[in-house]
């Protein structure tokens, strides 16, 4: 089914939709919003992701935005968050805001503004994507149409962004579409061509050139078994998810598409449902952790729930699975379940003792056996050990064994990456270090689309 079975995390304070979202090593961003009222949110929310992908309380930042956002999109290039676009008391927005993330301990600098997209392409419900050089907004909606164009900036050495180029455009205008950016290209999805337009089922590839420009658009066909729009769009290892969002019928899906990007591009078959349908949602995919699937609509409701799911192919599956397989009825859960393989290390420090303590083959009594003949050669001086008898050698080759056998063990009778105390917290050998000596970047990209209420009436 391509992705593990959703599990509902920690959620939301406040019912919302439209807002964006972005994960930065182990933490997770929830950016603005509409509330249930239709006012666009200014916070900024956070939490912690656990290793088996849970997550802890959410915590409202001192360092919200610099105004309230719905409809607009944010995304990471190194431990820096970009919001571009949205809707804000009434007016589309052109204004570009960054911020960067300690990804240690998950704090947020004050957002600074970076160079803002051209006058005339203020848009929301867009989609966007970074590349490492350049950041790519493509198409959004304006006023009372749809946009096609596609706007581009270098992230320069400061994270600040460069001016805006706005030459290229879409194969047609398209609003409330996904995009993602894999293996030097990249893929736009599903989205609407026009408010009176149904959700298209196209997905179309662009290869990005070494100037940053795009290439020629290449229409890959309607691969969507349904049309698609406000959907959660995110990709793992060339692997596309389209995740819920809103069908021909403009009816709120649960369904899961997934692709394997590349040429060809293929459809590769439905994942896991999500356990309630929701459209307008925000999603972020993590690189350790999963996909999270954030709030939303789910008919005409403002949701707060959580969804997190992982990739069956992820190298953190099997690690997931053991920290959190439950427990039996009746019997209590350990306190520390997964530390039992990690520090007992018995097959590995058993072989290295066994040759260094006992070392018979050195300590024969056959050199003392020699030293008794000779003497006896000089009957004048009767020296004692002349008198030994056997016994007395075997009692003292035994205690010179157990001489030997109390020698501290040698320095590389700890196993490879077993230390005491590392970290001198009282808390020897913790089996969390190889986590820690991971990357901490997420460079997963990170999508959200909305409209204001002057768009409610288009069955979005």
């Amino acid at each position: 089914m391509y992705l593990t079975p959703w599990t509902a995390r920690t959620a939301l304070p406040q019912l919302l939709d439209s807002a964006a979202a972005a994960s930065v090593g182990d933490w997770l961003f929830v950016i603005g919003g509409r509330d249930a009222q239709g006012n666009s949110l200014a916070a900024v929310r956070r939490t912690r992701i656990n290793v088996d992908g849970s997550i802890g309380a959410w915590q409202t930042l001192v360092n919200a935005l610099p105004k309230g956002l719905y409809g607009h999109t944010a995304t990471v290039s190194n431990h820096r968050i970009y919001v571009i676009g949205g809707y804000a008391s009434g007016a589309y927005e052109r204004a570009v805001y960054v911020a960067s993330v300690n990804p240690t301990d998950g704090s947020l600098s004050a957002w600074q503004a970076t160079a803002a997209l051209p006058v005339g392409q203020e848009r929301m419900t867009h989609a966007a994507v970074a590349t490492g050089e350049h950041i790519y907004v493509l198409g959004g909606y304006r006023v009372s149409a749809a946009l096609n164009t596609v706007c581009r900036a270098r992230i320069q050495a400061n994270g600040m962004l460069a001016n805006w180029s706005c030459a290229q455009t879409l194969p047609s205008t398209l609003y409330r579409l996904g995009a993602v950016a894999v293996d030097n290209a990249v893929y736009v999805v599903g989205g609407r061509p026009s408010p009176s337009d149904s959700p298209s089922r196209k997905i179309h590839r662009a290869t990005i050139q070494p100037d940053g420009n795009l290439g020629a658009w290449t229409n890959l066909g309607d691969l969507l078994p349904d049309g698609r729009a406000d959907a959660v769009t995110v990709q793992d290892q060339g692997r596309l998810f389209v995740i819920g969002g809103i069908t021909n019928g403009a009816t709120s899906a649960n369904t899961v598409y997934v692709f394997a990007l590349g040429s060809p591009t293929t459809y590769l078959g439905l994942g896991r449902v999500l356990p309630a349908p929701r459209h307008r949602a925000s999603g972020v995919f993590s690189a350790r952790h999963g996909v999270y699937v954030i709030g939303g609509l789910n008919a005409a409701a403002q949701q707060n729930t959580v969804y997190q799911a992982l990739a069956e192919w992820s190298e953190w599956l099997p690690i997931v699975r053991r920290e959190s397989t439950p427990t039996p009825p009746g019997h209590p859960r350990p306190r520390t379940p997964t530390r039992t393989p990690t520090r007992t290390p018995t097959p590995t420090r058993t072989p290295t003792h066994t040759p260094t303590n006992t070392p018979t083959p050195i300590n024969t009594p056959t050199p003392t056996t020699t030293a008794s003949v000779t003497l006896t050669l000089t009957p004048t001086n009767t020296p004692t050990p002349q008198r030994r008898s056997p016994r007395d050698e075997h009692d003292d080759t035994n205690h010179r064994q157990t001489t030997r056998r109390r020698q501290p063990p040698h320095p590389t009778d700890t196993p490879p990456g077993e230390h005491a105390d590392a970290n001198h917290d009282g808390d020897a050998d913790r089996p969390q270090v190889w986590y820690h000596n991971l990357d901490p970047d997420s460079h997963g990209d990170v999508y959200r689309h909305a409209d204001p209420y002057s768009d409610a009436n288009h069955t979005a």
